[in-house]
């Protein structure tokens, strides 16, 4: 059941590494009928210098079923 997942509406905002963005989950192959939409916001926490590795952390911002 369902299609591919698209991803849309992609924000960053380097003051505090804030990644915004939404997933549309579509019924159909061809993404006609929108059955919903998450929409998510990740933040750094955390970078280390020694390796490299910048470590994410974040929520659902909310779920809209259409």
């Amino acid at each position: 059941m369902g299609g591919k997942s698209t991803i849309e509406n992609v924000t960053y905002t380097e003051y505090g590494g804030i990644f915004e963005f939404d997933v549309r989950v579509y019924e159909d192959e061809t993404q006609t009928r929108l059955r919903e939409t998450y929409s998510f916001r990740i933040f750094k926490t955390k970078y280390s210098e020694k390796n490299r590795r910048v470590y994410y952390t974040g929520k659902m911002k909310r779920v809209r079923v259409n």
